[in-house]
């Protein structure tokens, strides 16, 4: 019997199985995604890729130096060293500065750090090194700026040096463009080329107690060194953006679940009042209520099964897709059993789910008897004529409306599910679009200060002064992000080491774009503002001081403000307070912001002549691929969310409105009989559409103007923007769509005829 409820239903079982496919498919797949990231993390990051911690350190690799303290170097079980030069000179490939905030040349002397290399491409597992004028260059370079083997970079000294890339290898010390380190390996001879740079080596300790304190201790320890990186800390790397996007899509889909049990609810309510004949029958003909629920709870269960394996197995490539874009620079990534397990916990999981909803909604069936149904049908017209808003209606948009307050009930559930599902498309569109722009918002994800235009090398605070002279740009300062000094910060209980100084000549808001949050700009040589994360990880607040100490030198600085930034452990303030704490800091780069209409090439070719020793670009290479990696995958999962999503709410829109119209076929056909012509009954139900489309999308524009960006700031951080444009587009799109297929549906229902209704 449910397999001819089937056959009988096609279309509206088909419409559902879709609706609950792409719901198994998103939330199986976001969970996959989350197990998976962190199953892959906990196996790259073990003792066999990983050490306790890295230390980049500027000095040589003598243990006494480097670890002068006691307590710390008795904890030290054994240390490996890339050993080499800190590059104060930009690189370049294909005319590109690809310099990061620090580039090395290391030489592999110590063949211990040999079990932290993961060759990927070229001669890497072939050699013990690269050749005379060969380079072998970690993939976060090569990923971010698509270097192949055999290409060749340039180190831009007065005589440049060219090395020829040989080689391509991944290591745990760099599992994201968002880390700063690149110490690319060439053979003793090719380091000669770069002997008066700084020493710089990136070493790996293995210690007797890792626990965080020790590691803590280690980083401490080390005067050196600029940044240490725990293992747990390099984790984190990997997971933090994964999961933020994972838990983002999760969450909507679990919020796309209930509208879509709703729907089911919605299908079954009217389902139940078309066959209530039918039913009626059934129990005439000695069905229970029991085994006439079964019919159609079979029915649904059958189809939803089917849909939602198919879901879950599509999932599955989704989660490898979003799995190895996200470890892609790391390399070695496949499913594990997570995934058969988490498979079969969703499965099981969401029917137990839809088998409840339905169950629950056909409840209604026990409330039938063979009586209501002889009784049917005798009420009068002139009690729902009684009911219309609009009085001796004759439009079909009149009517339209007349409709919508006539079945309160259905009209306020399908407003409730157009609204979440209109709501939800806003959140991902406007989503996306923030996520494609965090480059160029860098000064709201990251505090990096606005510029057109960035000077880097032998940079001083004469430069910024020329250029303001100049008069041909809105602003410039001389500055640093991400800057490590090197100091401890008492009050924190983590590794101050890898806390980062931005440090600017001028913090006003209109000049850098940062925005603060709570409090204000630094403006004093004893202010500074902290980054909210970091606030709490130090029980601060605005208004209370911060110890700040360096070697001998110790200063206590004011916090005046507070601001939201990716970058969690951050502290902003002028060049005038580092100072006070590191008398001899220069600045490393100066961040312009050229008036509309300079001509840049001309701007360039000035500064280069008129200074020695910089490069002038008009992008900062460095910030950009690294910013450009996570947009890459946050815009990546969110146009897969972006497009599911369209599906379902188109999917879903129809469902509802084609079975509300498909439900007044027998009005359709008294209508006739009165004399009323097949258009305007079309013309009738697409108003129906409109309006309620129309409703629907100014309720989720309001949800959308106060829920989103909180959403948003919770899971993220406060930097959601919307594109118009976008949003008309796609909006426009979807309901064109869905008023197309309400006029082919409308065609079909509207040819029912009084002969059709009296042979039924």
């Amino acid at each position: 019997m449910w397999r001819k409820k089937i056959n009988h239903k096609k279309k509206q079982f088909t419409l559902v199985g879709i609706m609950f496919g792409i719901i198994a498919m998103v939330l199986c797949a976001c969970t996959i995604f989350l197990i998976e990231l962190n199953v892959y993390a906990d196996f790259r990051f073990s003792e066999t890729y990983c050490p306790d911690a890295y230390v980049y350190s500027l000095h040589n690799i003598s243990m006494e130096s480097n670890f002068p303290k006691e307590e710390v170097a008795e904890n030290i079980r054994e240390v490996a060293v890339l050993d080499g030069k800190s590059i104060s000179v930009p690189l370049y490939f294909h005319g590109e500065n690809i310099s990061s905030i620090t580039s090395m040349f290391c030489t592999l002397d110590d063949e211990a750090f040999l079990k932290y290399i993961t060759p990927l491409e070229g001669d890497v597992s072939q050699k013990k090194e690269p050749g005379d004028g060969e380079v072998w260059i970690v993939s976060t370079l090569a990923s971010s700026y698509n270097i192949q083997i055999g290409d060749t970079i340039f180190v831009m000294y007065d005589e440049p040096v060219s090395l020829r890339v040989s080689g391509i290898y991944s290591s745990t010390y760099a599992p994201s463009e968002r880390l700063t380190i690149m110490a690319n390996i060439v053979n003793g001879a090719t380091l000669q080329h770069f002997e008066y740079d700084m020493d710089g080596c990136v070493m790996a300790v293995n210690l007797k107690d890792a626990s965080e304190e020790k590691v803590n201790q280690l980083a401490m320890g080390n005067p050196s060194a600029l940044i240490t990186m725990s293992r747990a800390g390099l984790k984190r790397y990997i997971t933090q953006i994964g999961g933020v996007v994972g838990m983002v899509s999760a969450a909507a889909a679990l919020i796309v679940f209930v509208a879509s049990l709703l729907i089911i609810r919605f299908i079954i309510n009217i389902d139940i009042k078309k066959e209530f004949n039918s039913i009626g029958i059934y129990q005439s003909l000695g069905y229970t209520n029991k085994d006439i629920i079964s019919i159609y709870t079979k029915g649904y269960l059958f189809v939803g099964g089917i849909s939602i394996a198919i879901g879950i197995l599509l999932s599955t490539v989704i989660a490898y897709y979003l799995c190895n874009e996200t470890t892609k620079i790391l390399g070695i990534f496949g499913l594990s059993k997570a995934t058969i397990f988490v498979c079969i916990v969703c499965f099981v999981l969401l029917m137990l789910i839809l088998w409840r909803g339905v169950h629950s909604a056909l409840k209604k069936i026990q409330n039938i008897t063979p009586v209501d149904v002889l009784c049917a049908g005798q009420s009068s017209g002139e009690f729902k004529i009684g009911k219309s808003v609009i009085k001796q209606a004759k439009s079909p948009f009149e009517t339209a409306v007349n409709d919508i307050f006539r079945h309160k009930k259905t009209s306020t559930l399908t407003l409730i599910i157009l609204s979440t599902t209109f709501f939800l498309l806003l959140f991902f569109s406007a989503s996306y679009y923030s996520c494609s722009r965090i480059y160029e918002d860098a000064n709201i994800w990251v505090a990096c200060p606005k510029f057109n235009a960035i000077v880097t090398g032998s940079v001083s605070e004469e430069i910024s002064e020329y250029v303001r002279d100049r008069n041909d740009a809105k602003s410039a300062i001389c500055g640093n992000c991400f800057y490590y000094p090197a100091v401890t910060l008492p009050q924190y209980t983590g590794n101050s080491r890898n806390v980062d100084f931005y440090v600017f000549e001028d913090t006003a808001q209109d000049i850098t774009g940062v925005t603060i949050k709570k409090g204000k700009n630094p403006e004093l040589e004893n202010e500074v503002a902290i980054s909210e994360i970091l606030l709490k990880q130090l029980g601060l607040d605005v208004g209370d001081t911060l110890m700040v100490e360096r070697g001998e030198a110790k200063v206590l600085y004011e916090i005046c403000g507070s601001f939201a930034s990716m970058e969690s452990l951050t502290i902003y303030m002028t060049i005038d307070a580092l100072r006070q704490i590191q008398p001899e800091y220069v600045p490393g780069m100066c961040y312009i912001m050229l008036k509309e209409g300079t001509d840049y090439v001309q701007f360039k070719k000035d500064l280069e002549q008129k200074f020695t020793g910089i490069s002038v670009d008009c992008e900062w290479s460095a910030l950009r691929y690294a910013m450009k990696a996570i947009e890459g995958m946050l815009t990546n999962v969110m146009m897969v969310l972006l497009i599911v999503f369209m599906v379902f709410a188109i999917v879903g829109v129809i469902n509802i409105l084609a079975l509300t119209i498909n439900n007044k076929k027998r009005q359709y056909g008294i209508m006739k009989a009165l004399g009323f012509k097949k258009i305007y009954i079309v013309k009738q139900n697409l108003w129906y559409a409109m309006i309620m489309n129309i409703v629907s999308l100014t309720i989720a524009l309001i949800l959308h103007g106060c829920l989103s960006k909180p959403i948003f700031a919770m899971i993220v951080i406060n930097a959601l923007s919307n594109s118009l444009r976008m949003n008309i587009s796609l909006l426009g799109m979807i309901i064109l769509i869905i008023l197309w297929i309400i006029y082919e549906i409308s065609k079909i229902a509207s040819k029912t005829t009084p002969l059709s209704l009296m042979e039924e």
